[in-house]
């Protein structure tokens, strides 16, 4: 486990991420650098190399089903449609229905062991698979299949414009029956459509940054860090100082240029959304279509399906 890039991720990155989700990561992080908890065992380039590794930690329902990347083109079922579920990164087809899923925290260039331990979405994989529905003439609906707490900033915005694109050519749609929250309806916002469940929690529209400033511990223990540099903002947000008033006012305007552009994004596909809605709250169900986050609330992805059809 690469302990740095987690640690600069929660101390030291903007995210699009709820904070339970990120205080989970943060205890299991500590817990882990203090000997608490064992290391997971690596497992291979990818965890679907080993055939082992493949029955232990995917979904029986997707256990036996072809590893490659792509839809495999099915002939339309009569009484009711048909779903072929392909993984890597989690691109299926249903009929002339393209369905990508986005199940987990969201991030970009991820590692082998990022993407097992957090149950991570690299946007790499995500923008494969939109550019590979997007090319393929036998699609013509894409439904963004989510159940994400949200992530990191990198990656979000270009992949959001590649949805607003993607919308261009083919009736495209975001569906939840559970998390859509943050960089993930960043995400979702750019559908022609976004639905969610009852109970689906959907929202948290805003940014945050997280600082630690360890400086009074050490001091209890004696010690003292000396920093030599050069530019007044370097070393900024390192966890040894406090921060001084013109670094707290440089990370600020970071956060609030992030935050307008969340803003802007979902105004742009939906300008009905009051900015009193997106002050960092989600919203359940019924409440989020009030709101004029969602377009209608459905009982499940079958429903979800079904609205391609309407159009």
């Amino acid at each position: 486990m690469r302990y740095d890039r987690l640690f600069t991720k929660l101390f030291r990155t903007p995210l699009l991420l709820e904070p339970n989700t990120r205080a989970g990561f943060e205890a299991a992080l500590f817990a882990v650098m203090n000997g608490q908890l064992p290391d997971m065992p690596i497992i291979g380039e990818s965890p679907m190399d080993a055939a082992d590794t493949r029955e232990s930690l995917l979904p029986a329902r997707l256990r036996n089903l072809p590893l490659k990347f792509g839809a495999r083109k099915m002939a339309p079922a009569t009484s009711q449609k048909r779903a072929n579920w392909l993984l890597d990164p989690g691109y299926g087809a249903d009929g002339k229905t393209a369905i990508i899923h986005v199940d987990g925290v969201i991030d970009k260039h991820l590692s082998t062991m990022e993407a097992t331990c957090f149950d991570a979405v690299d946007l790499n994989d995500f923008d494969r698979a939109l550019s590979q529905a997007a090319a393929d003439p036998g699609i013509e609906n894409v439904l963004l299949y989510f159940n994400s707490p949200g992530g990191s900033v990198t990656g979000v915005p270009e992949s959001g414009a590649r949805i607003a694109e993607l919308c261009r050519k083919k009736n495209c749609f975001a569906f939840t029956d559970g998390l859509c929250c943050s960089a993930a309806y960043w995400m979702a916002s750019q559908c022609d459509q976004v639905f969610g469940t009852a109970s689906a929690q959907i929202g948290s529209v805003g940014v945050y940054l997280a600082i630690l400033d360890a400086s009074r511990q050490l001091e209890s223990l004696g010690q003292k860090v000396e920093t030599i540099k050069d530019g007044k903002l370097k070393a900024a947000g390192a966890y040894w100082k406090p921060l001084t008033d013109e670094e707290r006012a440089n990370f600020q305007a970071q956060v609030n240029q992030i935050g307008e552009m969340f803003r802007g994004a979902v105004n742009e596909k939906r300008p009905s959304v009051s900015n009193d809605t997106m002050q960092g709250q989600s919203f359940m169900g019924k409440a989020a279509e009030s709101a004029d986050l969602v377009d209608a609330i459905l009982p499940g992805i079958e429903a979800a399906l079904a609205q391609f059809d309407r159009e």
